[in-house]
């Protein structure tokens, strides 16, 4: 651990940060309306501080050093908490609110954001952060109102709300259909199934839930991210194994198709935290209409 004393101060941060990006002491001191001598001083008293040094100064202009990529990417993030929490605390707007969201990126892409316009219509004082995260997350010191985390299904907290539970359905292009000649479960027998490297496992488990026999369920190409799954059936390079509430609104405008009513229970759900000491008007208000929402525009009705 540093000591207080040898502890980088801000300034410092934003001096190399600027310098680091921009390859210049020169540029750097022009964007901090700074000299650039003590540009230069705050960036060496940073190196004195870690004890390595970040920037190779060379006859043919600035290089990073292998500790200056690694700072930099620390810096950064250091940086951009530092924004958030000064943003959120001062609003968004000179006597407005501010409403700071950190949820799951795959929720956020390919559910939230496109609804977030009808709650924030007639808003307009109100200004609102996401930040996207995968990893557990906890509230204590922290500017964040509210989370939407993923979590077990079944799983109970005080400070939680279910929003909905996870459940998988093939779905793919109406055209992707058309080629194959096939509907249903004659379809999936026929199709390239669409692989999700972080499920592995995901179309054997449907196949074993629904009974369909099929002859290799892991052979397909690989995708990481369901949003990624969700593109690729939908131009058609096969059928994809996604969460229902992710594709709702594209089976709604016809985009893509249900293979199949039949479907897979996820083993976990997703749930909206909100800590008794993050509760006020606007964070009561998001929640109301978030879960409104995800009853109206969440899963696809499970198939009885």
């Amino acid at each position: 651990m540093l000591s207080r004393r040898r502890m980088p101060s801000l300034q410092e941060l934003i001096a190399f940060e600027a310098v680091a990006r921009s390859g210049s002491f020169t540029h750097a001191a022009k964007e901090l309306s700074l000299s650039q001598s003590a540009i230069s001083k705050q960036v060496k008293q940073l190196e004195r501080s870690l004890g390595a040094p970040l920037i190779d100064r060379t006859g043919s202009g600035l290089r990073r050093t292998e500790a200056g990529e690694v700072f930099l990417r620390a810096a950064r993030e250091m940086l951009g908490q530092f924004h958030t929490a000064a943003v959120a605390i001062g609003g968004g707007s000179e006597g407005g609110e501010a409403l700071s969201l950190i949820v799951l990126p795959t929720f956020a892409e390919g559910w939230l954001v496109e609804r977030l316009p009808a709650f924030l219509k007639g808003r307009d004082g109100l200004t609102l952060h996401i930040t996207t995260r995968v990893q557990p997350y906890d509230f204590l010191g922290t500017s964040h109102d509210i989370a939407i985390t993923y979590g077990a299904a079944g799983w109970t907290h005080p400070e939680a709300t279910l929003l909905f539970e996870e459940r998988f359905i093939p779905v793919a292009s109406a055209d992707y259909l058309q080629r194959l000649g096939a509907q249903g479960e004659q379809a999936l027998a026929r199709a390239t199934l669409l692989q999700q490297l972080s499920r592995p496992t995901l179309w054997r488990d449907y196949f074993d839930e629904t009974g369909i026999i099929v002859e290799d369920p892991f052979s397909g190409p690989t995708v990481d991210r369901f949003p990624m799954a969700i593109q690729a059936a939908g131009v058609g390079l096969g059928i994809a194994l996604v969460p229902d509430f992710l594709v709702h609104a594209a089976i709604a405008k016809g985009t893509l198709c249900k293979v199949t009513n039949r479907s897979l229970a996820g083993a976990g759900a997703y749930h909206l935290v909100l800590p008794r000491t993050k509760q006020s008007p606007v964070t009561s208000q998001f929640k109301t209409w978030i879960m409104v929402e995800a009853q109206s525009g969440g899963p696809c009705a499970a198939p009885s």
